[in-house]
């Protein structure tokens, strides 16, 4: 089955992960950073090998080998995966680890992980991620019988997907959050003397580079949470081995 890390690691990644493996101790590594290292090792994993690798590694890390326990402390949103997918040293996108692990725990209800449903590609899994869980279960069977393609699954969801009715709905904080910070962005001024930036001292450079950071983590995390959902179709950037391939 066709689903790829959705990486898009350049030479300077490449480096950091290198680095990574070859210079951390395992006996000094957090348990965040050693589930990463392990992760790592599936680089060369595809389809269902790499989603059940994911899952397996996660699910015994961090749930004591329960994925009902996974369930119960949240799935994805639990405090456990959000640390993980801040981590700096994570081979993957944090949207594509959402969407394996989110892959992973719906096969898991399927009872793929034990024997593979008929007809079905990873693809067809991440078409049904918007629908609630017995819908996925439902619609999943019925691709299956049918032999539908990706394609007509999707076309099948987006017509189960309620529209939305009556007036405009009160935005949740974190839009507003996303809203008020892409206005100051923006602004033709907001980053006008950029190239002041040669003239920075030492600690305004960390300051500058710690804010980047943390925001590079809290955007990631948002990506992620909205593409686990199937309410984003993945990442925009280009990547070696997409997702959905086969």
């Amino acid at each position: 089955m066709g689903m790829g890390m959705g990486m898009g690691m350049n030479d300077t990644d490449a480096e950091r992960i290198h680095s990574f493996e070859s210079d951390q101790a395992d006996s000094v590594l957090s348990i965040p950073d050693k589930v990463v290292k392990r992760i790592v090792n599936l680089q060369m994993w595809k389809g269902w090998e790499l989603v059940v690798g994911i899952g397996d590694i996660i699910v015994e890390a961090f749930f004591a080998g329960s994925i009902e326990q996974y369930r119960r402390r949240g799935r994805v949103s639990s405090k456990a995966v959000r640390r993980l997918l801040a981590n700096d040293h994570l081979p993957m996108s944090s949207a594509s680890l959402s969407r394996a692990l989110r892959t992973y725990e719906l096969a898991d209800r399927m009872g793929s992980l034990v024997s593979p449903v008929k007809h079905l590609l990873v693809s067809h899994y991440y078409a049904v991620l918007p629908l609630r869980d017995e819908e996925q279960e439902k619609l999943l069977r019925e691709a299956s019988e049918q032999r539908w393609s990706k394609r007509a699954l999707e076309a099948e969801v987006a017509s189960r997907r309620p529209s939305r009715r009556g007036g405009p709905r009160r935005l949740p904080r974190f839009q507003k959050t996303l809203r008020r910070l892409s206005r100051v962005v923006s602004d033709d001024h907001a980053l006008a003397d950029i190239e002041q930036a040669d003239a920075l001292e030492p600690e305004q450079l960390a300051e500058v580079r710690d804010a980047l950071e943390h925001l590079e983590r809290v955007l990631s995390l948002v990506q992620a949470q909205l593409v686990g959902n199937g309410q984003f179709p993945g990442p925009r950037r280009a990547s070696p081995t997409a997702p959905d391939s086969d």
